[in-house]
C-alpha cells in the first residue's frame, strides 16, 4: 500500500472517529425535547422562589424562629437553589449532564427530610408539594431518583 493510500485511510478513520466523539458529545442525558426541560427547569426554579417566601414567612411565625433548626433549612433551601442555578447554566449551555439534575434532588431531599418532620404553615407544605411534584418530573427526565427519604 502507498504511503499516499495509507495517509489517505488514517484520514479517513481519523474523521470517522472524531464525528462519532462529537454525535456522542451532543446526546442529549434527558428525555424531551430542548424546550420541554427548559420550562421545567425554569418552572423549578419560579416555584422555588414561591416556596421560599411562604417558608420565610412561616418560620418567622413559628418557634423555630433563631434557632439551629431554622439556619440549617435557611442553609438547605440557599444550597438548594445554587444546585438550581448552576443546572440551569449548564443547561443553557448545552453542557448539564444526570449529576447536575441529581445534585438538585440531592439538595431538595434535604429539605423534603426536613419539612417531613417539621408542622409549618399548610401554605408551605402545599408549596413544597407543587415543587417536589416538578422535581419528581426532573428526576425522570434526567433519569435519577431521588434519595430515600
Amino acid at each position: 500500500m502507498s504511503s499516499l493510500r495509507r495517509l489517505t485511510a488514517t484520514a479517513f478513520a481519523i474523521a470517522v472517529l472524531l464525528s462519532g466523539v462529537t454525535a456522542m458529545a451532543q446526546q442529549r442525558v434527558y428525555r424531551g425535547t430542548y424546550q420541554s426541560v427548559r420550562n421545567l427547569i425554569n418552572r423549578i426554579d419560579n416555584q422555588s422562589d414561591i416556596f421560599r417566601t411562604s417558608l420565610d414567612a412561616a418560620l418567622d411565625q413559628s418557634r423555630l424562629e433563631g434557632t439551629n433548626a431554622e439556619d440549617n433549612i435557611n442553609l438547605f433551601v440557599r444550597d438548594f437553589d445554587s444546585s438550581v442555578d448552576r443546572l440551569r447554566e449548564r443547561f443553557n449551555s448545552r453542557q448539564s449532564t444526570a449529576s447536575d439534575a441529581q445534585e438538585v434532588l440531592t439538595r431538595a431531599a434535604l429539605i423534603d427530610r426536613f419539612l417531613s418532620r417539621r408542622q409549618l404553615d399548610a401554605r408551605v407544605h402545599q408549596n413544597w408539594a407543587t415543587l417536589r411534584s416538578q422535581l419528581d418530573q426532573l428526576a425522570s427526565a434526567y433519569n435519577v431518583s431521588w434519595p430515600a427519604r
